[in-house]
């Protein structure tokens, strides 16, 4: 899944600002790549999952969460990020 960055007001002189980010989903986790550098989120890291008719929404901790917008996304997509979800997380998430 390859998204660009979108940034609140506060971060709008970043260098980072609609820069291009990829978010691969898999067994370990998920990993978002900008600019050559890269970040595993692991499941584990992960306290909980929400899924809306519009979202994904992983809750990381009270200040850190990443948020997926379906309408970017296949339903297949969609059916892989509930898989890996139920698998790594349980089968109440989603």
């Amino acid at each position: 899944i390859t998204r660009y960055l979108i940034t609140p007001k506060q971060y709008k002189k970043s260098n980072l600002q609609g820069a291009l980010i990829n978010f691969k989903f898999s067994n370990l986790g998920i990993r978002q790549s900008v600019e050559g550098q890269s970040v595993l989120v692991r499941w584990e890291m992960l306290l909980n999952g929400v899924e809306t008719n519009n979202s994904f929404f992983f809750i990381g901790s009270n200040r850190r969460g990443l948020l997926f917008s379906k309408d970017t996304l296949t339903s297949e997509e969609c059916d892989i990020i509930r898989g890996l979800v139920q698998a790594h997380m349980g089968p109440k998430q989603f």
